[in-house]
């Protein structure tokens, strides 16, 4: 920091310039004020704080910092599998690229870009029905027939969504019956509310295909994942859902998978069609001694669209924090997830954690409000805010019926004596009582304040 003289008002003053001219110290009188010419067009002058280089920098009356969230904007640039709900600004996905979405789901406060390619993966459920899906049902599984001791074995149906699964085909001497093909459900009106309904319930149980049925140990074509995707804008490129084969071992075919559901939301920003395939999976085939011995073809999903408009039916999460005379908050880190997460330990599992680096002597306060249930009746749900393995505060929610939903809220304040030193915390939960635990974070919030520290600096 350099040091020079000049002159200010009516006298003449020795002052030092501090973080390029936006601070002056009137070295005579021993004051700090703000340089005029700095501060352009309309500001608080009396309002002093550090900035991130650990100068006093002049704040005009209102400056807002705001981003996304913690991941910003995201490019992808390589082919990518995605592990969990993707949550972003703008994101794109760039030329030649493969992003495999395995069942989750994608959700921008901007535009949806998409130059490669998006592959929704398949389910391995291949025993429970999916009765509230939009997805083609599974086609029915080949039957086995053997002449030379006249035994056989039906095909199992393909499973179901809103439509029936193919029927298995039958195997008899007399020919028995070829297996059925799967089915698309009729398109759903869509709404924020149903939208809604389904985000809270899970999307894969009512945007995924069903599985194609099976004869003794041939492997079926598994049912195609869907995908939602939410944005502003969305710039659809290509999107595969598509249902997987049946297989043929020892003269056996498995029905195929049906297709899933593209479902995009998008708003004000508009929406460019992309190219799509939603196609159900083909039932193997053989050449055997029946006819019947063919798996069915799985059902086609379906592409839904919807413009929300100006309000999205789901929630996206943003950090915004302000550089405030009041609450001065100098230090900020936000994280939300939106997504339900369900666990029937009794022990507590980490639902998010975020480091976190105090840059001052001074307050960190932590903050949490999340959403909770028990899916059994009169059994609880247990959440605590950590510091590494310390619980800083806690409570449990207990409900007297089941998938009763509340609302539980934590708050700590930790003083830190040493700068710089890198914290990790967490929001933990468990079941308490038997059952299966939810909890979905509706605010995590690590924030520093600093205004005792800026006081103490002041009156130096």
């Amino acid at each position: 920091m350099g040091f020079g003289g000049g002159a200010f008002g009516t006298g003449s003053y020795t002052y030092s310039v501090i973080d390029d001219e936006t601070i002056k110290l009137n070295q005579q009188k021993g004051v700090i004020y703000a340089n005029q010419s700095a501060l352009a067009p309309a500001v608080d002058n009396n309002t002093i704080y550090l900035n991130s280089s650990n100068q006093l920098a002049v704040k005009p009356s209102s400056i807002t910092k705001s981003t996304s969230n913690p991941q910003n904007n995201i490019t992808i640039s390589s082919n990518t599998t995605l592990t969990s709900d993707l949550y972003c600004n703008n994101l794109t996905i760039n030329s030649g690229v493969v992003l495999t979405t395995n069942g989750y789901n994608i959700y921008c406060t901007g535009t949806f870009t998409n130059n490669g390619t998006i592959n929704t993966g398949t389910s391995s459920n291949v025993n429970n029905n999916l009765p509230n899906s939009y997805g083609g049902s599974g086609g029915g599984g080949g039957a086995f027939y053997y002449s030379g001791n006249g035994s056989f074995a039906n095909g199992t149906n393909g499973l179901s969504t809103l439509v029936n699964g193919g029927a298995g085909a039958t195997a008899s001497s007399s020919g028995g019956t070829p297996a059925g093909n799967g089915s698309t459900p009729p398109a759903p009106t869509l709404s924020n509310s149903l939208i809604q309904s389904w985000y809270s319930n899970g999307f894969q149980n009512y945007l995924s295909g069903g599985a194609g049925g099976y004869c003794y140990n041939v492997n079926s074509g598994y049912g195609a994942y869907g995908i939602y995707i939410q944005a502003n804008q969305i710039i659809a490129g290509t999107i595969n859902a598509n249902g997987g084969n049946g297989q043929v071992i020892t003269n056996i075919g498995g029905g195929g998978g049906g297709g899933g559901v593209i479902l995009l939301a998008y708003g004000n920003g508009g929406y460019t069609a992309g190219t799509y395939n939603v196609s159900g999976g083909i039932g193997g085939t053989t050449s055997g001694e029946t006819v019947n011995e063919n798996g069915g073809n799985g059902g086609a999903g379906q592409v839904l669209t919807y413009n929300y408009g100006s309000t999205p039916p789901i929630r996206i999460p943003n950090v915004n924090y302000t550089y405030s005379s009041t609450l001065g908050i100098k230090n900020r880190n936000s994280s939300y997830n939106y997504s339900s997460i369900g666990t029937n330990e009794t022990s507590p599992q980490i639902i998010i954690s975020q480091s976190f680096t105090p840059k001052y002597t001074g307050l960190v306060i932590v903050k949490a409000v999340v959403q909770v249930w028990n899916n059994t009746a009169n059994d609880g749900v247990f959440v605590g805010i950590y510091n590494g393995s310390t619980e800083l505060d806690s409570n449990t929610f207990t409900s007297t019926s089941a998938n009763l939903q509340g609302l539980i809220e934590l708050y700590s304040e930790v003083l830190y004596s040493a700068p710089f030193s890198q914290q990790a915390y967490s929001l933990q939960f468990n079941a308490v009582g038997g059952g299966t635990a939810y909890a979905e974070i509706q605010e995590f919030t690590i924030e520093e304040v600093y205004w005792k520290l800026l006081g103490k600096a002041l009156a130096k």
